[in-house]
């Protein structure tokens, strides 16, 4: 009995005999036949045995007969309509009002307290919240690869991504350090974290609050450095999974570390500061002594000037009679019309004089007269009342704005501007320019209402022209 084809011969296509695989065949039959083409020899001898196999094929399905007829597949029994879902039920208090809604830090800044992470008090302050809250909103439709216990997780990309401009807490005031708190230990009140760790935490700062160094010069600045070093070694304890320290225990050790190190960088901002204010002053010297220099082209000009002033001025008195003086006009000084000192040298002079006022010191010499020229040509605010009337700017430590309201700002035994903690305010920040530095000695602050958002020549309590 022959044996049964398996592959239908109708599908089967003549192979490549000039391939490298049939090289042997190839050469082998060169050596029987040399006169014959091996290639033309093998494809006739496949071509007949398919021509047999064709044949065989066709008895092979004809024997044995039809195929038989696949079985459609089931179908499965379709499903009755479900029943429609019932409405949500809401359940409410009559009369239960929502109460005041505060401030909520951002995702970010959720996880890592979450996690027992260390998170910069920066985040919890109302410019932190404002910030992350227009960066938050701009990642939002974004998602990353978060690694958790579970594996990969797909998570929104404000949950994991830090805020760019984030404030350390060295460079903190002690206002903001103290508003943050709060909201701090609200947030890790509501994460649940363990009661011992919460009153810790409120113990920590609380101690702070009370401390005496606020009542020092410089201690409050002391105090945010101190917290800002021990909250990181704190957190970082718990990262390395190692034994925690009672972070509601002030160590005095710590204290004055932290006591050398704002005195080293108090220290170097001073230096910097006097080397500014020297170069300053010599700039200011400089100006003046180019203003006092006399050319003769612009003297010979002013003389001219005067003359013709004089003249003109003599004709009018001769052609009408003097006009009579007021009560208040009697007091007036006359003008010399036989003075040779024209407009201009008047009111160099009065430069000149106003840059070497005697009433102060040598040190005080240069910070007091800038102060008060730059006030003048920036629109004659002062930075301590607000007021646009003519006083003594460089001078001035009034209690009460210019409408009786208590001043923010008043000057120190050092005549520098300083708020009601006896922190120092940056005085370019006040004017029209501002301020560019970022240093941390430059606090911008308006010295009118507080905000950081102006400085006091652009403060809407401001008295009005």
């Amino acid at each position: 009995m022959a044996a049964r084809i398996e592959i239908n011969p109708y599908n089967q296509q003549c192979p490549n005999f000039g391939a490298d695989e049939y090289e042997e065949i190839r050469i082998l039959f060169s050596q029987a036949r040399p006169d014959d083409d091996p290639i033309a020899h093998l494809e006739t001898a496949w071509k007949t045995r398919n021509e047999q196999d064709k044949v065989l094929w066709d008895a092979q399905v004809e024997a044995d007969g039809p195929p038989e007829p696949v079985p459609p597949a089931p179908r499965l029994p379709r499903a009755a309509n479900p029943a429609p879902r019932p409405p949500p039920s809401l359940t409410f208090t009559a009369g239960k009002r929502v109460g005041r809604i505060g401030d909520q830090i951002c995702a970010y800044a959720r996880n890592r307290l979450r996690n027992f992470e260390y998170l910069p008090l920066f985040y919890c302050t109302a410019a932190g919240i404002e910030a992350t809250k227009a960066s938050s909103t701009a990642l939002s439709d974004g998602y990353g690869l978060v690694p958790s216990e579970n594996g990969l997780q797909i998570r929104p990309c404000n949950e994991f991504k830090a805020y760019q401009h984030v404030v350390p807490d060295e460079n903190l005031s002690w206002a903001e350090v103290s508003d943050a708190s709060y909201l701090f230990m609200a947030e890790i009140k509501a994460l649940d974290w363990p009661r011992e760790a919460v009153l810790a935490i409120h113990s920590f700062f609380y101690q702070l609050e009370t401390h005496e160094l606020r009542r020092r010069e410089g201690g409050l600045e002391v105090l945010v450095h101190y917290q800002a070093i021990v909250r990181k070694s704190w957190h970082d304890h718990i990262d390395r999974k190692v034994e925690l320290f009672d972070i509601s225990k002030i160590d005095d050790e710590v204290m004055a570390d932290c006591k050398e190190i704002v005195a080293s960088r108090r220290r170097k901002l001073q230096v910097k500061e006097d080397e500014d204010r020297e170069r300053r002053f010599e700039e200011m010297m400089k100006l003046n002594s180019s203003l006092s220099t006399r050319n003769p082209r612009d003297s010979r000009f002013d003389r001219n000037h005067s003359r013709s002033f004089m003249s003109s001025s003599s004709q009018r008195c001769s052609a009408s009679p003097p006009p009579r003086r007021g009560p208040q006009e009697e007091f007036r000084r006359p003008y010399n019309h036989d003075s040779r000192r024209s407009f201009r040298e008047e009111s160099r002079d009065r430069r000149h004089r106003s840059f070497q006022d005697e009433s102060f010191p040598p040190s005080k010499l240069h910070s007091a007269s800038r102060e008060g020229t730059t006030l003048i040509a920036a629109g004659g605010v002062c930075v301590i009342c607000l007021s646009r009337r003519t006083h003594n700017l460089s001078k001035c430590n009034a209690t009460k704005l210019y409408n009786g309201t208590p001043a923010h700002v008043h000057r120190n035994k050092e005549g520098r501007i300083v708020d009601r903690h006896n922190q120092e305010l940056c005085f370019e920040w006040q004017l029209a320019q501002g301020c560019k530095s970022k240093s941390i000695s430059h606090r911008h602050e308006c010295s009118g209402c507080g905000r950081q958002d102006h400085g006091a020549i652009l403060c809407p309590l401001a008295e009005k022209v």
